[in-house]
């Protein structure tokens, strides 16, 4: 291959996912496709011409045990003969109006992230740590220290709860707005990341390096990786529990965010408690920003 499109977001790792014609599919998805479409009630063949075997004669299986098969596809299909109900159109025109008929939400947001208006991000910086671990006055030192924007997903999660909730601030104002939260991010993982993104459009548009300084699951990790894989640097801030009390942390208010302590690739681990050489560790992670 002698040349390559030059668009960011063309760019990165070629990596081969394609299921080509004569290779066969994974035996346990396989396997289990075909005992869900048994027992179904009714199977939806979505954008799919339904030429290709194995998975052309599992919408059978359905038909076989009394189930009904709805296609919808531009094209004439394999199967046409057998459905009790053909659609011509594009698979999301129907499945908008299903949603506004079963009175769901639907979001007019597409869920891809534009990635080319950021080409000229340098480096994402994801600060992880616990409450009162520090993460936010090392976010605010690098500021100090290089043109960056400090963003934080949890004041967009704010301003979105807020809109939509009319809630005074109280005891339960934080754990109502995780359950909301974690209601969204099942519909859309990566919701709250956009959001953040597209809040601040302007300023992430006029600055070469971003640093997130409160990553707290896996789901928003695997966001910046999937955009900014190439330039993506995981900071890991650690402080013990003694020095994180005498910081005002309350374990009664704490919320546990532990799934990121095992299994993440961290690019640097900070150990920021009052007897670690803050300015020395400061120092080894400019130079790591700044290779």
């Amino acid at each position: 291959m002698k040349g390559r499109n030059k668009n960011l977001s063309c760019r990165g790792k070629l990596r081969d996912t394609v299921l080509d014609w004569e290779d066969p599919l994974p035996e346990l998805a396989l396997k289990l496709s075909e005992q869900h479409c048994a027992k179904a009630d009714l199977c939806i063949c979505l954008g799919t011409s339904l030429q290709i075997r194995p998975c052309r004669d599992l919408p059978r299986k359905t038909k076989k045990n009394g189930g009904k098969l709805v296609i919808i596809n531009l094209q004439k299909t394999s199967l046409d003969s057998l459905a009790n109900l053909i659609i011509h159109e594009r698979c999301d025109y129907v499945m908008k109006y299903i949603l506004e008929k079963l009175n769901l939400e639907f979001d007019e947001k597409s869920t891809l992230f534009n990635i080319s208006k950021y080409s000229h991000v340098k480096k994402v910086i994801l600060l992880y740590g616990k409450s009162k671990s520090g993460k936010d006055y090392i976010g605010k030192k690098l500021i100090e220290q290089f043109p960056a924007l400090l963003l934080h997903i949890n004041e967009s999660l704010k301003v979105e709860y807020d809109k939509i909730h009319n809630e005074d601030l109280s005891d339960t104002y934080q754990k109502n707005m995780i359950k909301w939260e974690e209601e969204k991010c099942r519909e859309d993982p990566t919701r709250f990341c956009r959001i953040m993104i597209e809040q601040n459009d302007q300023l992430c548009l006029s600055y070469p390096i971003w640093i997130i300084s409160d990553i707290k699951l896996y789901r928003e990790i695997e966001f910046f990786k999937t955009y900014f894989h190439d330039r993506l640097l995981i900071i890991h801030i650690e402080a013990s529990n003694d020095i994180r009390q005498k910081r005002g942390w309350n374990l009664q208010s704490d919320i546990d965010y532990s799934e990121l302590d095992k299994n993440i690739p961290w690019s640097f681990v900070f150990f920021n408690n009052e007897q670690d050489n803050f300015n020395e560790q400061m120092n080894d992670l400019m130079k790591i920003i700044n290779s």
